[in-house]
């Protein structure tokens, strides 16, 4: 598993006026998978995920446009007929 939690401050070249988000700056993203192997099978579960990103900056705050959050999850199943053949599914 891992997980990445960031923070960032900017200007925009206006001097004085800081901002904590930055056009196309993903502050929280994040991995984990699980992995079960018994009798020929193996069981993969994956996930990964990314927060809420600004993609547009505009003056007027309620006007700014961000990229939602994504959440991608992998499912494989795979079985081990002999030490030389395998079949999977994804």
């Amino acid at each position: 598993a891992n997980a990445t939690w960031l923070q960032t401050r900017g200007d925009y070249g206006t001097a004085g006026v800081s901002v904590t988000e930055v056009v196309g700056f993903v502050p929280r993203s994040g991995n984990w998978g699980l992995t079960y192997i018994d009798y020929g099978w193996t069981l993969r579960v994956q996930e990964n995920f990314t927060g809420r990103a600004l993609n547009a900056v505009n003056a007027n705050r309620a006007l700014q446009l961000y990229d939602y959050g994504k959440r991608k999850v992998d499912v494989s199943v795979s079985y081990r007929i002999n030490p030389k053949f395998t079949v999977f599914v994804m």
